[in-house]
Protein backbone atom coordinates (compact mmCIF):
# COMPACT_ATOMS: atom_id res chain seq x y z
CA UNK A 1 0.00 0.00 0.00
CA UNK A 2 1.55 3.51 -1.02
CA UNK A 3 2.10 6.04 1.71
CA UNK A 4 0.22 9.60 1.20
CA UNK A 5 1.91 12.44 0.10
CA UNK A 6 1.78 15.64 2.19
CA UNK A 7 2.06 18.34 0.47
CA UNK A 8 3.70 20.50 3.68
CA UNK A 9 6.92 18.13 3.04
CA UNK A 10 7.22 19.88 0.13
CA UNK A 11 7.47 23.31 2.36
CA UNK A 12 10.44 21.68 4.95
CA UNK A 13 12.54 20.68 1.85
CA UNK A 14 12.81 23.83 0.58
CA UNK A 15 13.79 25.26 4.25
CA UNK A 16 16.17 22.69 4.50
CA UNK A 17 17.76 23.39 1.34
CA UNK A 18 17.82 27.08 2.26
CA UNK A 19 19.59 26.37 5.46
CA UNK A 20 22.48 24.05 3.65
CA UNK A 21 22.67 26.66 0.77
CA UNK A 22 22.92 29.25 3.54
CA UNK A 23 25.78 26.93 5.27
CA UNK A 24 27.55 26.41 2.22
CA UNK A 25 27.82 29.70 1.61
CA UNK A 26 28.99 30.36 5.36
CA UNK A 27 31.79 28.03 4.95
CA UNK A 28 32.68 29.64 1.73
CA UNK A 29 33.20 32.66 3.65
CA UNK A 30 34.87 31.24 5.87
CA UNK A 31 37.51 29.79 3.36
CA UNK A 32 38.03 32.62 0.94
CA UNK A 33 37.66 35.98 3.60
CA UNK A 34 39.14 34.14 6.65
CA UNK A 35 42.34 33.44 4.06
CA UNK A 36 41.89 36.55 2.88
CA UNK A 37 42.29 38.07 6.65
CA UNK A 38 45.14 35.81 7.36
CA UNK A 39 47.17 36.85 4.43
CA UNK A 40 46.82 40.47 5.40
CA UNK A 41 47.76 39.74 8.81
CA UNK A 42 50.52 37.84 7.47
CA UNK A 43 51.93 40.75 5.61
CA UNK A 44 51.06 43.33 7.87
CA UNK A 45 53.44 41.68 10.40
CA UNK A 46 56.29 41.74 8.09
CA UNK A 47 55.72 45.33 7.19
CA UNK A 48 55.65 45.94 11.20
CA UNK A 49 58.64 44.10 11.50
CA UNK A 50 61.09 45.35 8.39
CA UNK A 51 59.68 49.08 9.54
CA UNK A 52 60.68 48.75 12.75
CA UNK A 53 64.26 47.80 11.53
CA UNK A 54 64.21 50.83 9.57
CA UNK A 55 63.30 52.77 12.32
CA UNK A 56 66.07 50.96 14.30
CA UNK A 57 68.70 51.32 11.75
CA UNK A 58 68.15 55.08 11.39
CA UNK A 59 68.06 55.47 15.11
CA UNK A 60 71.66 54.34 15.64
CA UNK A 61 72.90 56.37 12.73
CA UNK A 62 71.79 59.45 14.11
CA UNK A 63 68.76 60.04 11.89
CA UNK A 64 66.74 62.78 13.79
CA UNK A 65 63.92 61.19 11.00
CA UNK A 66 64.07 57.39 12.02
CA UNK A 67 59.52 57.78 12.65
CA UNK A 68 59.55 59.29 8.90
CA UNK A 69 62.02 56.28 7.93
CA UNK A 70 59.79 53.89 9.41
CA UNK A 71 56.11 55.46 7.86
CA UNK A 72 58.19 55.28 4.55
CA UNK A 73 59.06 51.59 4.44
CA UNK A 74 55.38 50.64 5.73
CA UNK A 75 54.04 52.72 2.60
CA UNK A 76 56.50 50.47 0.56
CA UNK A 77 55.08 47.80 1.96
CA UNK A 78 51.40 49.13 0.90
CA UNK A 79 50.50 50.05 4.40
CA UNK A 80 50.43 53.98 4.03
CA UNK A 81 49.59 56.20 6.97
CA UNK A 82 47.69 58.48 4.68
CA UNK A 83 44.89 55.32 3.71
CA UNK A 84 41.77 56.55 5.69
CA UNK A 85 42.02 52.59 6.08
CA UNK A 86 44.84 52.12 7.37
CA UNK A 87 47.24 53.70 10.63
CA UNK A 88 50.67 53.19 11.41
CA UNK A 89 52.33 54.38 14.53
CA UNK A 90 55.88 54.38 15.23
CA UNK A 91 56.80 55.40 18.68
CA UNK A 92 59.35 55.15 21.50
CA UNK A 93 58.47 52.89 24.22
CA UNK A 94 59.76 55.20 26.29
CA UNK A 95 56.71 57.52 25.39
CA UNK A 96 54.52 58.73 27.83
CA UNK A 97 51.57 58.37 28.08
CA UNK A 98 51.64 55.14 25.09
CA UNK A 99 49.86 55.93 21.61
CA UNK A 100 46.39 55.11 21.08
CA UNK A 101 45.30 53.79 17.74
CA UNK A 102 41.63 55.68 16.50
CA UNK A 103 39.25 52.73 17.13
CA UNK A 104 41.12 52.65 20.93
CA UNK A 105 43.31 49.83 20.96
CA UNK A 106 46.50 50.88 23.23
CA UNK A 107 49.74 50.22 21.89
CA UNK A 108 52.48 48.12 23.90
CA UNK A 109 55.71 47.15 23.80
CA UNK A 110 55.86 44.07 24.40
CA UNK A 111 58.66 41.38 25.26
CA UNK A 112 60.82 44.00 27.04
CA UNK A 113 63.43 42.33 28.75
CA UNK A 114 63.29 42.74 32.76
CA UNK A 115 65.23 45.93 33.31
CA UNK A 116 65.66 47.51 29.97
CA UNK A 117 65.63 50.93 29.65
CA UNK A 118 62.50 51.91 27.52
CA UNK A 119 64.21 54.12 25.55
CA UNK A 120 66.54 52.11 23.74
CA UNK A 121 63.17 50.55 22.06
CA UNK A 122 61.06 51.19 19.34
CA UNK A 123 57.67 49.57 18.50
CA UNK A 124 55.97 50.11 15.11
CA UNK A 125 51.83 49.27 15.44
CA UNK A 126 49.97 48.78 12.18
CA UNK A 127 46.17 48.71 11.97
CA UNK A 128 44.54 47.63 8.32
CA UNK A 129 41.04 46.89 7.43
CA UNK A 130 39.83 43.99 5.53
CA UNK A 131 37.08 43.95 3.19
CA UNK A 132 35.07 40.95 3.50
CA UNK A 133 33.19 38.99 0.26
CA UNK A 134 31.22 36.37 0.92
CA UNK A 135 30.79 37.08 4.81
CA UNK A 136 28.83 39.84 3.62
CA UNK A 137 25.63 37.40 3.40
CA UNK A 138 26.11 36.98 7.29
CA UNK A 139 26.20 40.73 8.30
CA UNK A 140 30.47 40.98 8.48
CA UNK A 141 31.39 43.33 6.16
CA UNK A 142 34.85 43.83 7.37
CA UNK A 143 37.80 42.58 9.68
CA UNK A 144 40.05 44.76 11.53
CA UNK A 145 43.96 43.55 11.69
CA UNK A 146 46.34 44.92 14.74
CA UNK A 147 49.82 43.96 14.39
CA UNK A 148 53.11 45.29 15.90
CA UNK A 149 57.13 44.65 16.15
CA UNK A 150 59.38 46.24 18.63
CA UNK A 151 62.79 46.43 17.81
CA UNK A 152 66.21 47.56 20.25
CA UNK A 153 68.24 50.64 19.10
CA UNK A 154 71.15 51.48 20.77
CA UNK A 155 73.71 54.30 20.25
CA UNK A 156 77.48 53.34 20.36
CA UNK A 157 78.22 54.88 23.70
CA UNK A 158 82.14 55.64 24.44
CA UNK A 159 83.45 52.74 26.77
CA UNK A 160 86.60 51.72 28.16
CA UNK A 161 87.83 48.87 26.34
CA UNK A 162 87.12 45.49 27.87
CA UNK A 163 86.38 47.62 31.33
CA UNK A 164 87.56 45.84 34.02
CA UNK A 165 90.74 44.40 32.72
CA UNK A 166 94.46 45.64 31.98
CA UNK A 167 94.90 42.34 29.76
CA UNK A 168 92.33 40.81 27.26
CA UNK A 169 93.12 37.83 25.25
CA UNK A 170 90.62 37.82 23.11
CA UNK A 171 91.76 33.97 20.62
CA UNK A 172 88.30 32.21 20.67
CA UNK A 173 88.02 28.24 20.70
CA UNK A 174 90.65 25.72 20.53
CA UNK A 175 94.17 27.10 20.04
CA UNK A 176 95.78 25.99 16.30
CA UNK A 177 98.74 23.35 15.69
CA UNK A 178 101.84 25.53 16.66
CA UNK A 179 100.30 28.25 17.97
CA UNK A 180 100.58 29.14 21.65
CA UNK A 181 98.11 28.80 24.16
CA UNK A 182 95.67 31.65 24.68
CA UNK A 183 97.31 33.08 27.96
CA UNK A 184 100.45 31.44 29.77
CA UNK A 185 101.88 32.52 32.72
CA UNK A 186 105.38 30.76 32.48
CA UNK A 187 109.35 31.13 33.33
CA UNK A 188 109.40 32.46 36.84
CA UNK A 189 108.03 35.34 36.15
CA UNK A 190 106.69 37.59 38.88
CA UNK A 191 103.00 40.02 37.23
CA UNK A 192 101.75 41.91 39.62
CA UNK A 193 98.37 43.70 38.32
CA UNK A 194 96.17 46.82 40.04
CA UNK A 195 93.42 48.64 39.45
CA UNK A 196 92.09 45.82 37.08
CA UNK A 197 91.72 41.66 35.75
CA UNK A 198 92.37 39.89 33.18
CA UNK A 199 90.17 38.38 30.57
CA UNK A 200 90.85 35.24 29.02
CA UNK A 201 88.34 34.71 26.12
CA UNK A 202 89.13 31.29 24.72
CA UNK A 203 86.91 28.42 25.48
CA UNK A 204 87.96 24.90 24.29
CA UNK A 205 86.28 21.47 25.03
CA UNK A 206 89.49 19.66 24.79
CA UNK A 207 92.32 22.50 26.04
CA UNK A 208 92.55 25.00 28.79
CA UNK A 209 92.59 28.13 27.64
CA UNK A 210 94.91 29.24 30.36
CA UNK A 211 97.97 27.08 31.34
CA UNK A 212 100.62 27.87 34.12
CA UNK A 213 103.95 26.26 32.61
CA UNK A 214 106.40 27.86 35.03
CA UNK A 215 106.65 26.33 38.39
CA UNK A 216 107.88 29.62 39.91
CA UNK A 217 106.14 31.83 38.03
CA UNK A 218 103.37 34.07 40.15
CA UNK A 219 100.35 36.31 39.00
CA UNK A 220 98.41 38.52 41.50
CA UNK A 221 95.34 40.24 40.43
CA UNK A 222 94.71 41.61 43.65
CA UNK A 223 92.06 44.01 41.94
CA UNK A 224 90.39 42.47 39.26
CA UNK A 225 90.72 38.92 39.39
CA UNK A 226 91.39 36.70 36.54
CA UNK A 227 88.41 34.96 34.34
CA UNK A 228 88.27 32.60 32.23
CA UNK A 229 85.65 31.41 29.60
CA UNK A 230 86.78 27.89 29.54
CA UNK A 231 88.62 26.01 31.73
CA UNK A 232 92.62 27.01 33.91
CA UNK A 233 95.45 24.23 34.37
CA UNK A 234 97.96 24.27 36.70
CA UNK A 235 96.96 27.29 38.17
CA UNK A 236 98.38 27.21 42.06
CA UNK A 237 100.63 30.80 41.62
CA UNK A 238 97.91 32.75 40.59
CA UNK A 239 96.31 34.49 42.95
CA UNK A 240 93.11 35.03 43.65
CA UNK A 241 92.23 31.60 42.00
CA UNK A 242 91.24 32.19 38.28
CA UNK A 243 87.24 32.18 37.71
CA UNK A 244 86.33 29.57 34.82
CA UNK A 245 82.84 29.53 33.19
CA UNK A 246 83.17 33.14 32.53
CA UNK A 247 80.85 34.71 30.19
CA UNK A 248 82.21 35.45 26.49
CA UNK A 249 82.87 39.05 25.67
CA UNK A 250 81.98 39.36 21.85
CA UNK A 251 85.11 41.70 20.40
CA UNK A 252 82.33 42.82 17.82
CA UNK A 253 80.59 45.27 20.78
CA UNK A 254 83.94 47.58 20.22
CA UNK A 255 84.50 49.82 17.21
CA UNK A 256 88.18 49.44 16.40
CA UNK A 257 89.91 53.25 15.49
CA UNK A 258 90.25 54.38 12.08
CA UNK A 259 93.49 53.27 11.16
CA UNK A 260 95.71 56.39 10.65
CA UNK A 261 97.29 57.69 7.01
CA UNK A 262 100.86 58.95 7.40
CA UNK A 263 101.15 60.89 4.08
CA UNK A 264 105.11 62.10 4.53
CA UNK A 265 108.17 60.16 5.01
CA UNK A 266 109.59 60.10 8.71
CA UNK A 267 113.11 61.36 9.30
CA UNK A 268 115.60 59.82 12.03
CA UNK A 269 118.84 62.88 12.22
CA UNK A 270 121.56 62.39 15.04
CA UNK A 271 125.19 61.88 15.40
CA UNK A 272 127.35 60.10 18.28
CA UNK A 273 124.66 57.52 19.24
CA UNK A 274 122.33 60.12 19.65
CA UNK A 275 119.01 60.20 16.80
CA UNK A 276 115.63 62.18 16.98
CA UNK A 277 112.93 60.46 15.01
CA UNK A 278 109.75 62.51 13.30
CA UNK A 279 106.64 61.55 13.05
CA UNK A 280 105.09 59.85 9.46
CA UNK A 281 105.65 56.84 7.89
CA UNK A 282 108.78 54.16 7.57
CA UNK A 283 109.15 51.56 5.31
CA UNK A 284 112.16 50.09 7.18
CA UNK A 285 112.23 48.58 10.12
CA UNK A 286 112.31 51.02 12.78
CA UNK A 287 114.15 52.72 14.18
CA UNK A 288 116.71 51.63 11.15
CA UNK A 289 119.77 53.00 13.34
CA UNK A 290 123.17 51.19 14.31
CA UNK A 291 125.50 50.72 16.94
CA UNK A 292 125.95 49.25 20.57
CA UNK A 293 124.77 51.72 22.44
CA UNK A 294 121.92 54.74 20.85
CA UNK A 295 119.55 56.54 22.44
CA UNK A 296 116.90 57.55 20.15
CA UNK A 297 114.26 59.89 20.27
CA UNK A 298 110.44 60.07 19.73
CA UNK A 299 109.28 63.31 18.27
CA UNK A 300 105.51 63.84 18.91
CA UNK A 301 102.59 62.82 16.45
CA UNK A 302 101.66 59.22 14.57
CA UNK A 303 104.17 57.06 13.37
CA UNK A 304 103.22 54.60 10.56
CA UNK A 305 105.56 51.74 11.06
CA UNK A 306 105.15 49.98 7.56
CA UNK A 307 107.94 46.53 8.62
CA UNK A 308 107.45 46.79 12.08
CA UNK A 309 109.74 47.87 15.30
CA UNK A 310 113.57 46.48 16.63
CA UNK A 311 115.01 47.57 19.64
CA UNK A 312 118.20 46.28 20.72
CA UNK A 313 120.00 45.93 24.12
CA UNK A 314 121.80 48.58 24.98
CA UNK A 315 119.57 51.19 23.10
CA UNK A 316 117.70 54.02 24.61
CA UNK A 317 114.41 54.81 23.37
CA UNK A 318 112.05 57.31 24.65
CA UNK A 319 109.58 59.86 23.86
CA UNK A 320 110.37 61.77 27.50
CA UNK A 321 112.76 64.45 25.10
CA UNK A 322 114.27 66.40 27.98
CA UNK A 323 114.07 63.91 30.66
CA UNK A 324 111.46 65.51 33.06
CA UNK A 325 108.44 63.00 33.01
CA UNK A 326 105.39 63.48 30.12
CA UNK A 327 104.56 66.71 29.18
CA UNK A 328 101.46 66.50 27.58
CA UNK A 329 101.24 69.45 25.22
CA UNK A 330 104.66 68.31 23.32
CA UNK A 331 105.24 64.32 24.19
CA UNK A 332 103.79 61.18 23.00
CA UNK A 333 103.38 59.22 20.40
CA UNK A 334 100.95 56.88 18.68
CA UNK A 335 102.87 54.23 17.26
CA UNK A 336 100.70 52.48 14.02
CA UNK A 337 102.49 48.99 12.74
CA UNK A 338 100.29 47.88 9.51
CA UNK A 339 103.10 45.39 8.73
CA UNK A 340 106.00 43.75 10.49
CA UNK A 341 106.50 42.23 14.40
CA UNK A 342 107.77 44.70 17.56
CA UNK A 343 110.29 43.51 19.33
CA UNK A 344 111.51 45.52 22.35
CA UNK A 345 114.56 43.62 23.62
CA UNK A 346 115.51 42.88 27.25
CA UNK A 347 118.68 45.30 27.80
CA UNK A 348 117.01 48.10 26.29
CA UNK A 349 115.96 50.82 27.94
CA UNK A 350 112.16 51.96 27.06
CA UNK A 351 110.08 54.79 27.86
CA UNK A 352 107.35 55.55 25.80
CA UNK A 353 104.07 57.64 26.50
CA UNK A 354 101.10 58.00 24.53
CA UNK A 355 99.63 60.88 22.88
CA UNK A 356 97.27 62.25 25.93
CA UNK A 357 96.18 65.59 24.44
CA UNK A 358 96.07 66.74 20.72
CA UNK A 359 95.06 69.85 19.41
CA UNK A 360 95.21 68.44 15.81
CA UNK A 361 91.71 68.83 13.59
CA UNK A 362 92.90 64.94 12.12
CA UNK A 363 93.90 63.64 15.24
CA UNK A 364 91.03 60.94 16.12
CA UNK A 365 90.28 61.43 19.95
CA UNK A 366 90.42 57.52 19.97
CA UNK A 367 93.85 57.85 19.35
CA UNK A 368 94.19 59.44 22.29
CA UNK A 369 96.55 57.52 25.22
CA UNK A 370 96.71 54.61 22.48
CA UNK A 371 100.57 53.91 22.90
CA UNK A 372 100.53 50.87 20.11
CA UNK A 373 98.07 50.10 17.53
CA UNK A 374 98.49 46.66 15.12
CA UNK A 375 95.61 46.30 12.68
CA UNK A 376 93.79 43.26 12.84
CA UNK A 377 95.29 42.68 9.26
CA UNK A 378 98.90 42.09 10.66
CA UNK A 379 99.21 39.02 12.61
CA UNK A 380 102.40 40.18 14.78
CA UNK A 381 104.18 39.04 17.09
CA UNK A 382 104.85 41.06 19.84
CA UNK A 383 107.99 41.03 22.50
CA UNK A 384 107.20 43.55 25.40
CA UNK A 385 110.55 43.43 27.59
CA UNK A 386 113.96 45.85 28.78
CA UNK A 387 115.78 47.14 31.37
CA UNK A 388 114.62 47.77 34.85
CA UNK A 389 112.81 50.77 35.17
CA UNK A 390 111.43 50.60 31.71
CA UNK A 391 108.09 52.81 31.45
CA UNK A 392 105.05 51.65 28.66
CA UNK A 393 102.40 53.91 29.00
CA UNK A 394 99.45 53.76 26.81
CA UNK A 395 96.83 50.97 25.52
CA UNK A 396 98.19 48.40 23.26
CA UNK A 397 95.69 47.52 21.06
CA UNK A 398 96.68 44.53 18.49
CA UNK A 399 93.63 41.56 18.25
CA UNK A 400 95.34 39.38 16.05
CA UNK A 401 98.33 39.44 17.68
CA UNK A 402 100.82 37.39 20.01
CA UNK A 403 102.02 39.61 22.84
CA UNK A 404 104.81 37.86 24.62
CA UNK A 405 105.89 39.90 27.98
CA UNK A 406 109.78 38.72 28.85
CA UNK A 407 113.02 39.77 30.43
CA UNK A 408 115.81 38.64 32.49
CA UNK A 409 115.39 40.20 35.72
CA UNK A 410 114.56 43.93 37.13
CA UNK A 411 111.31 45.70 36.75
CA UNK A 412 109.66 46.69 33.91
CA UNK A 413 106.34 49.21 34.35
CA UNK A 414 103.32 48.99 32.17
CA UNK A 415 100.57 51.30 32.79
CA UNK A 416 98.80 49.92 29.69
CA UNK A 417 95.91 47.58 28.62
CA UNK A 418 97.27 44.93 26.69
CA UNK A 419 94.50 43.65 24.11
CA UNK A 420 95.77 41.08 21.91
CA UNK A 421 94.82 37.56 20.44
CA UNK A 422 97.02 35.49 22.53
CA UNK A 423 99.54 36.24 25.75
CA UNK A 424 102.48 34.55 26.80
CA UNK A 425 104.29 36.03 30.09
CA UNK A 426 107.45 34.53 30.66
CA UNK A 427 111.16 35.28 31.62
CA UNK A 428 112.43 36.18 35.46
CA UNK A 429 111.33 39.74 34.97
CA UNK A 430 108.57 41.70 37.94
CA UNK A 431 106.26 43.05 35.60
CA UNK A 432 104.20 45.67 37.80
CA UNK A 433 101.30 46.40 35.64
CA UNK A 434 99.08 49.40 37.42
CA UNK A 435 95.99 50.10 35.09
CA UNK A 436 94.60 53.81 35.12
CA UNK A 437 91.77 54.84 32.82
CA UNK A 438 92.84 57.79 32.65
CA UNK A 439 96.41 57.38 30.67
CA UNK A 440 94.52 54.49 28.44
CA UNK A 441 92.24 54.84 25.42
CA UNK A 442 88.69 54.64 25.10
CA UNK A 443 86.45 53.35 21.97
CA UNK A 444 82.93 53.44 20.99
CA UNK A 445 80.72 50.60 22.02
CA UNK A 446 78.94 49.12 18.11
CA UNK A 447 75.41 50.32 17.53
CA UNK A 448 72.80 47.54 18.49
CA UNK A 449 69.94 46.65 16.33
CA UNK A 450 67.95 43.87 17.72
CA UNK A 451 64.18 42.56 16.35
CA UNK A 452 62.14 41.75 19.99
CA UNK A 453 58.94 41.00 18.93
Amino acid sequence: MKGKFDPKERGQALVIIAFAAVALVAFVALAIDGSAVFSDRRHSQNASDTSVLAAALAKVRNDPNWQTTALARAADNKYDDNDPETEVIVSSCAANPMPVTEDGVQVECRGLPTGADPSQYIVVHIKSIVHLTFARVIGRYTVTNHTDAVSRATDPEVEQWYDGYAIASLHEGCKSPGDGDPFELGGNAEVNITGAGVLVNASCPTQDSLVQSGTSSTMVTADGGTCVVGTADNTTGITPPPQEGCPWVDPAQYQLPSEPQCANAGVITGSGGVFTATPGYYDSEFPDVSGGQVTVKLTKGVYCLNDGIRVNAGWTVTTDLDGDGHDNATEGVLLYVPGGDITFNGGADVTLHAISASTSSTFSPYWLNLLIFVPPSNEADIQISGNSGSQYTGTILAPSSHVELTGNGGSIGLDSKIISDTVKITGSTEFDLSYNDSNNSVTLTSPGIELIE
